[in-house]
């Protein structure tokens, strides 16, 4: 096949071909020569390109021997796949090279196949680059290759480097997948500890190992070179966590080490982590308590915590110094803006541990904060849930006296506006019911949800005042309602002046039904100059609600709509609720006291909810940055946690739950830093700021890896940017902790350096292995799937032929000369054309 780089040229043969005809007819062949001459250079101009095609005949086949192949698949059953590929292809000419961590030649090209070294070579690595590389470079020059790799597809390496070096030599990698799992492997996946304690706190260490198949094994937990326990475990099928603790009593760093130990581990190599923690006496907590009577303070003494409380939230530079900050009897409402933007870098930023108490007065009252996005738990109810979170009554009183005006409007148009701008707040799941009484009371909106709220307008529109007036049987009936709606929040909303007959109506029963179901509260407006304070004030006590006064008729819609909005957002669930959960355990807890009360909240999807209250969480916690957040839904001043309060174990669960919220790595004030581990390097970049916030520049900052005691310096590499690489350190526990000489400002980064990723999975990547032959031009080898032919494997290439037309075209410049000046034979006139003379 043939084409041209300026095609355009080729609109000029017509011309050529109309011309030799031409001369042809006109019996001047001489110049046809010529004319074939210019036509070539033409050509020659048009550059014309002519395509070849080469059929492979090269073949490598690149061993994996890795330690993820090598603990499934024997070295003869390699060898004995490589052969039986290498005589299905008895044309081609082939090699074997196998590689882990380097490759290396076993057989060259054209060599027969030998077996496989058994010399030990070091597994702990999946380098399919090298392999690749080195197949490449001893390809013979110009040829085309075909590699085939025997692995798993576990590469450790760059696989996309690997592959768009495969690209750039146009050669195709076929995959025979090979290597298969290790059931009885015990892998030690996650080890957790903070990377700073106080000297004399207990602070946790947690472990988590993933089974293929339940089976029994050993966790062994050093300090240092002290053995400090060994305990059996049941592995469940997937992950198992263990969680152990641990008490320092002086100053320094220790390295922790992690074992698990089961019977016939295949791979030991992932058995172990290990993870290094410092002391300090600083007082690691700061609490910020405006709840009076609040059992924080003495719960932090019992347990032997240091700590320091203040009533104000303090400025950044100052929250730097704490490694944890509690909120007790905070009312939400009451954070600026800058508190709660302090307080997440706090957590963000500067990896601190926050745990906020909510209770009642915390949460009542307040609408949208941005402390709530940092919060591990939401308060509305998420689209997949699916019963309804609130359920309210409405009771509208429609006796004769609403029929009376207030600056011209009707007392009952001015009610049924304010009831129904109220219910149109709502969520559209909200379970709504609204009764209006007399002397006799009707449903005007049967229980069930509010939807769009459409339908409310229409049936309160036939509210009409008149009779008497009756609310023991319209509150008895809402209440038997209520009781019986699945709903986790339920209230009764009453507006009434309180002024009704109390003929032969059980009272005192209706209030201890309000008493006993807890979980139902009673709140009312009281209307007029006179309401009958005393009935309404026993039952918004018996109900757990709260009594609000309105003596302007106009600004009832306004109040309405506020004591809404604080029941939908607030959801207080109260009763005794029994508590679960996880931390129960993890504190060596038998168990827990029941609660009386608490917020209702809705986890989010990353979070960890530690204790539970049925379906609901009673304490959750989730990573925010560098640092953490937890959430206890209940408060500590005894209102809601009254049995907490006399409670002999009450400070080891506040420990656990302080536990639960501990830094994993300590900060500084403007000093944030970040490891990460590339390939034989570790990185640290250091972002620095000043307490203004701007970028801090020409800081001489100094790095002490511990517990080496290696130092080095970290240069400034950009504005506020510090940059420092050092050589990987072997497996363990260290940690690097980061000084600035010229503020006297220091951070601690605690890390670990787990083993190799060669060891921690086992099995067949078939995303990996399908990848490979995708992008290279290869296809997966399985059964009845063979090596692509030479033909359809071929690399095609073009030659330009310029030079060749032009050479053409000079010999045939050449020969029409030479035509040119050869002598002619002249062609003598016939006899009837010649002269004759005459006498």
């Amino acid at each position: 096949m043939i084409r041209f780089a300026v095609p355009a040229l080729l609109a000029l043969i017509p011309a050529f071909l109309a011309l030799s005809i031409w001369l042809v007819r006109r019996e001047r062949a001489r110049y046809l020569l010529r004319a074939a001459t210019i036509l070539l250079v033409f050509l020659a101009f048009a550059g014309p390109e002519i395509a070849l095609r080469r059929p492979r005949s090269y073949v490598y086949f690149l061993v994996d021997r890795s330690a993820s192949i090598g603990r499934t698949v024997s070295d003869g059953e390699l060898f004995e796949a490589a052969t039986a590929l290498a005589a299905e292809e008895p044309t081609k000419t082939c090699g074997l090279i196998e590689f882990a961590s380097v490759a290396s030649v076993v057989s060259p090209l054209g060599s027969p196949l030998q077996p496989l070294p058994t010399d030990p070579i070091d597994d702990s690595q999946t380098n399919v680059g090298r392999a690749i590389e080195l197949a490449l470079s001893l390809m013979p020059p110009g040829a085309a290759s075909q590699l085939v790799l025997l692995t798993d597809g576990r590469a450790t390496d760059n696989l996309r480097a690997a592959i768009g070096a495969a690209q750039l030599a146009g050669a195709s990698v076929s995959v025979l997948p090979i290597g298969g799992s290790v059931s009885q492997d015990a892998v030690l996946v996650a080890f957790r500890t903070p990377s700073e304690v106080a000297v004399g706190r207990p602070f946790a260490l947690d472990g988590e190992i993933e089974a293929v198949e339940p089976s029994r094994a050993t966790v062994v937990l050093y300090r240092d070179r002290d053995l400090l326990l060994a305990e059996d475990v049941m592995l469940e099928e997937g992950r198992t966590r263990v969680s152990f603790s641990d008490t320092l009593v002086d100053p320094g760093s220790h390295v922790y080490r992690l074992v698990v130990k089961a019977d016939e581990d295949p791979i030991p190599e992932n058995d172990q982590l290990s993870r290094l923690v410092r002391t300090t006496t600083r007082p690691p907590i700061l609490l910020i308590d405006r709840a009076a009577g609040s059992i924080a303070p003495a719960l932090l003494e019992a347990a032997g915590l240091g700590f320091v409380q203040s009533e104000a939230l303090p400025s950044l530079e100052t929250l730097s110094q704490y490694s944890q900050l509690i909120l007790s009897g905070v009312p939400f409402d009451t954070l600026t803006g800058r508190e709660s933007a302090d307080i997440e870098r706090f957590a963000r930023n500067l990896g601190g541990g926050v745990l906020l108490i909510q209770g009642e007065d915390e949460v009542r009252g307040f609408a949208v904060s941005p402390i709530e996005d940092l919060l591990p738990v939401a308060y509305s109810v998420p689209e997949k849930e699916q019963e309804p979170s609130l359920g309210i009554v409405y009771l509208l009183d429609r006796s004769s006296s609403m029929r009376a005006l207030t600056q011209g409007v009707a007392k009952i148009r001015i009610l049924r506006n304010a009831a129904a701008a109220s219910i149109t707040l709502l969520p559209a799941d909200t379970l709504v019911g609204v009764v209006a009484f007399d002397d006799v009371h009707q449903w005007m909106i049967p229980m069930g949800p509010v939807g769009e709220g459409v339908a409310v307008y229409g049936a309160l529109r036939n509210v009409r005042a008149e009779g008497g007036t009756d609310i023991y049987y319209p509150l008895d009936d809402a209440l038997s309602q209520l009781i019986q709606a699945e709903a986790r929040s339920k209230h009764m909303i009453l507006i009434t002046d309180g002024k009704t007959t109390h003929e032969e109506r059980d009272y005192p029963g209706l209030l201890d039904r309000l008493r006993a179901h807890e979980e139902i509260t009673l709140s009312a407006i009281a209307l007029g100059e006179t309401p009958n304070l005393p009935l309404l004030g026993a039952l918004v006590d018996a109900g757990r609600g709260a009594l609000y006064y309105v003596t302007d008729f106009l600004k009832l819609p306004q109040l309405t709509m506020q004591v809404t909005q604080r029941l939908s957002r607030s959801r207080f669930i109260t009763g005794s609720h029994d508590v679960a959960g996880p931390l129960i355990d993890e504190a060596s807890l038998d168990e827990i006291p029941p609660v009386d009360g608490y917020v209702l909240t809705y986890p989010r999807a990353s979070a960890r909810t530690g204790l539970w209250v049925g379906d609901d969480p009673l304490f959750s916690t989730w990573r925010v940055g560098l640092g953490s957040v937890s959430v206890l839904n209940t408060d500590l001043a005894g209102r809601w946690s009254r049995e907490w309060v006399g409670w002999t174990r009450a400070s080891a669960l506040f420990e656990a739950l302080l536990r639960a919220t501990a830094p994993m790595n300590v900060s500084a004030f403007g000093l944030r830093a970040n490891l990460a581990i590339d390939g034989d390097d570790t990185n640290l970049t250091v972002d620095a700021r000043e307490a203004t916030g701007e970028l801090a520049d020409f800081l001489d900052l100094e790095a002490l890896l511990l517990p080496t005691e290696e130092s080095f310096p970290v240069p400034q590499v950009g504005p506020g940017l510090y940059h420092a690489s050092f050589p990987m350190p072997v497996e363990g526990g260290y940690a690097l902790q980061l000084s600035d000489p010229t503020s006297g400002r220091s951070t601690t980064v605690s890390f670990g350096v787990p083993y190799e990723a060669e060891y921690r999975t086992t099995g067949v990547d078939r995303d990996a292995i399908e990848e490979i032959a995708a992008m290279t031009g290869g296809v997966v080898l399985e059964r009845g799937v063979a090596l692509p032919a030479d033909e359809a494997g071929a690399i095609a290439s073009r030659k330009p032929i310029a030079q060749e037309l032009l050479l053409a075209a000079l010999a045939l410049f050449l020969i029409d000369l030479v035509a040119r000046k050869l002598p002619r034979r002249r062609t003598l006139p016939s006899s009837s054309n010649r002269n004759t003379g005459t006498d």
